[in-house]
């Protein structure tokens, strides 16, 4: 996990399987207990449930009447500890929601482990027994990206999904990623996601995690470009003045400053991307007629995968969606909708300007590192994680060690 790695391999999938160590299970001779760690099992993933996913999730369910908290329907990539679907029931214990979820899991069509390996009592056999999750709780062998092709499997499945109370994107890797044996990239399934999402009739939560760089940006860079592009040109007098603040450039001089940000990883990039992403979807469903919603960003957070400036974002929205708008027969068939709301833009730019960086917080605050460190021990010891096997793998971590 370190820039040497990333500069021997050159195929993406290898690289992924390198980096994330997606090989048989090992466990420990003594205990039984499993003792292969990966990239969100360290206690820098636990700040990201508890503070986006957790937090978020609990105010989205304080907010609903009784009636609407019986079942969490969420989206997700889970790996086979589910250990985001743990902390979330955790964190409703308080209703006795149960959690409804749908994803996909591509290592699922690689062969089981052999018959020799010990097995694990199945961690979602174990949640149904206790009632923690429904029996409608399903993962498919497939890629996310596969949603986003006509008539695949993945995506008429989907289709016959009702809307989701919180969609979960906590991708490896960038949205230009198009896996080997396939067409669509991150970036088409994100949206696939969206517009399944217009059926939803409550406040939504979309959490995404994605790597970041100027390598990575393809189309998506391009439309976060345009977006931001349009509200210069449609509010001159105030837009460029709140971006410059928060990317610390002149709006006199704002094209060239912004070119250039998007050209160096560190924090201008970070910036950019995030005001681009947040203003991307601002206008994407500012732009659906009658499924129009408002979209508020909650938080931004950045961490390393490999040495050097954060590489990694992980966003959280809230969307509400709007009331059907009925137009006038005047209209003659356009729609109708309000501008562009300045608003909403500035909102968004004032939380991105305040990025929680996580690798300095973890080196600077012990009283975080202490919380985190003991919540990520109690969750994956029940998901029978050997605990003193995962405190020295955090202790020689590569990239983020923690003295514990």
């Amino acid at each position: 996990m370190n820039k040497q790695l990333a500069n021997e391999v050159v195929d993406e999938d290898e690289y992924l399987d390198r980096v994330f160590d997606t090989g048989a299970e090992s466990y420990s001779p003594h205990h039984g207990l499993k003792t292969q760690f990966l990239p969100w099992h360290h206690p820098v993933k636990q700040i990201v449930r508890k503070y986006q996913w957790g937090n978020l999730t609990k105010r989205l369910f304080d907010e609903r009447t009784p009636e609407h908290r019986g079942v969490l329907r969420y989206f997700s990539l889970p790996g086979k500890d589910l250990l985001d679907i743990r902390y979330l029931s955790d964190r409703l214990g308080e209703y006795s929601t149960k959690i409804e979820y749908f994803g996909f899991d591509s290592s699922l069509e690689k062969p089981e482990p052999s018959e020799t390996e010990q097995p694990f009592p199945g961690d979602e056999t174990a949640l149904r027994q206790v009632g923690k999750i429904t029996d409608n709780s399903i993962v498919l062998p497939d890629r996310l990206e596969d949603i986003s092709e006509d008539r695949s499997q993945a995506a008429e499945r989907l289709a016959r999904e009702a809307p989701f109370d919180v969609v979960n994107i906590d991708a490896c890797n960038h949205l230009t990623h198009i896996p080997t044996g396939r067409t669509k990239n991150l970036f088409a399934a994100f949206h696939t996601l969206l517009s399944h999402q217009f059926q939803a009739k409550q406040p939504w939560l979309l959490f995404l995690t994605t790597r970041v760089g100027p390598e990575f940006l393809g189309q998506p860079g391009e439309d976060f470009r345009a977006a931001i592009r349009k509200n210069i040109d449609e509010h001159p007098a105030d837009f460029p003045v709140e971006l410059g603040k928060c990317m610390n450039i002149s709006p006199d001089n704002l094209d060239e400053n912004l070119e250039g940000a998007w050209d160096n990883q560190g924090d201008q990039f970070l910036r950019a991307y995030s005001i681009g992403l947040a203003k991307h979807l601002l206008q994407f469903f500012h732009g659906q007629g009658n499924f129009q919603a408002k979209l508020h960003l909650n938080s931004v957070y950045c961490y390393r995968v490999v040495d050097g400036a954060p590489d990694m974002l992980s966003f959280a929205f809230t969307i509400t969606p709007q009331p059907i708008r009925v137009n006038p027969p005047a209209a003659n068939g356009q729609l109708l909708g309000d501008p562009l709301e300045l608003g909403a833009a500035k909102r968004a730019i004032a939380r991105v300007q305040r990025i929680w960086d996580l690798d300095d917080a973890i080196g600077n605050d012990d009283g975080l590192v202490e919380e985190i460190v003991e919540e990520a021990e109690g969750l994956l010891s029940m998901a029978s994680y050997s605990i003193p096997d995962w405190k020295e793998w955090v202790r020689g971590h590569a990239v983020r060690p923690i003295a514990i």
